[in-house]
């Protein structure tokens, strides 16, 4: 794409959605944003987005984003550890169909989907690949991003609009609020315990790397195609947290075995169910708990994609801009609502 041509952001108040914006602006593009939060899009107009109140659901919202758009970048998700499926599938999987088709009624040349390693749920084979078969289980946030990445797949048109899916990893960075304020906000609390001894693995994505992606991708227009976006590291959770808490001035983060901590979660989500306030508290450990990490091989090849930033560096700038939290939640949060595409 030439500078000056017009890139369509689904979800631009989310973390991912900004980020790709402002890019896409210092790349000399021109930007036009729809995100359901009022005063994520005020923020963006004064950057310079043309940036509108919408769900990506409603159909004239997404024909009015995608008009004259050269490509779309949909980042626009529920990101939840759980909660209800019927409202997870209305955003996540009738919003890409919706946002989708208004692509194609509008001749969008290029489309690329932001969706999440999680479509392999929380159970794969170390090294798992992109073309490997799909577990999601029965997490709703897994289940329904596995549900809109194969719509996504489904509605490459090599005569038409190309669609490219993206699926990152524990997308981390300066102001997240999934992977770093969240979870630095439950520690605060003492609500943050890693499972397994914090030897698991936590697949780091740090935020810059998945715009380099879906700028390699909006290039190469690899229509049809899904690629793993991480860091390409084998970092356990208990080595991530115990160095953003290390930097940010925290004391350690706690561990314990497997079977404790889903023990007592299972015990609390059922006392949660009997209040009636059902929590997702055992899934929440889950995303902490995953066996192994994801091949980028893919990517490397196709999109000659290279991981930047190193996990130092990633957390030394959050060190150094650390404040005040806003006690927001993160997808760690069995509680939290929704946002713009956070990881995954």
């Amino acid at each position: 794409m030439k500078p000056g041509s017009l890139i369509a952001v689904t979800g631009v108040g989310g973390f991912i959605g900004r980020h790709v914006a402002r890019a896409a602006l210092r790349r000399g593009f021109r930007v036009r944003g729809l995100d359901a939060d009022p005063g994520a899009v005020r923020g963006l107009a004064a950057e310079g987005v043309e940036a509108h109140v919408g769900a990506v659901e409603d159909g004239a919202a997404a024909a009015a984003l995608c008009s004259g758009a050269d490509a779309v970048v949909h980042a626009a998700a529920r990101v939840a550890a759980g909660g209800d499926l019927a409202l997870f599938r209305r955003v996540n999987v009738e919003g890409t169909a919706v946002i989708l088709a208004a692509a194609r009624a509008a001749k969008v040349a290029t489309v690329v989907h932001l969706s999440s390693v999680m479509v392999h749920g929380f159970t794969f084979a170390d090294g798992v690949r992109e073309d490997d078969p799909r577990r999601p289980g029965t997490n709703p946030y897994c289940l329904t991003k596995s549900e809109s990445d194969a719509l996504a797949l489904g509605m490459d048109r090599p005569d038409g609009t190309r669609v490219v899916v993206l699926r990152p990893g524990d997308v981390y960075g300066v102001g997240g609020r999934a992977w770093v304020d969240g979870p630095l906000e439950l520690h605060d609390q003492g609500r943050l315990i890693l499972p397994y001894g914090g030897r698991r693995f936590f697949n780091h994505t740090h935020v810059d790397h998945v715009v380099d992606a879906v700028f390699l991708a909006l290039r190469a227009r690899a229509g049809g195609r899904a690629y793993h976006i991480t860091d390409g590291a084998r970092t356990t959770c208990g080595e991530f947290y115990g160095r953003l808490a290390a930097a940010t001035g925290r004391r350690p983060v706690p561990t314990a075995p497997g079977w404790v901590v889903f023990g007592v979660l299972g015990a609390l989500e059922g006392i949660s169910a009997l209040r009636g306030r059902p929590l997702a508290l055992r899934d929440t450990a889950r995303f902490l708990a995953r066996p192994g990490v994801y091949s980028i091989e893919k990517a490397q090849q196709e999109l000659a994609y290279k991981p930047r930033v190193t996990l130092e560096d990633g957390i030394a700038a959050i060190a150094r801009a650390a404040g005040p939290l806003d006690g927001s939640a993160g997808l760690l949060d069995a509680s939290a609502g929704p946002t713009g595409a956070e990881p995954t």
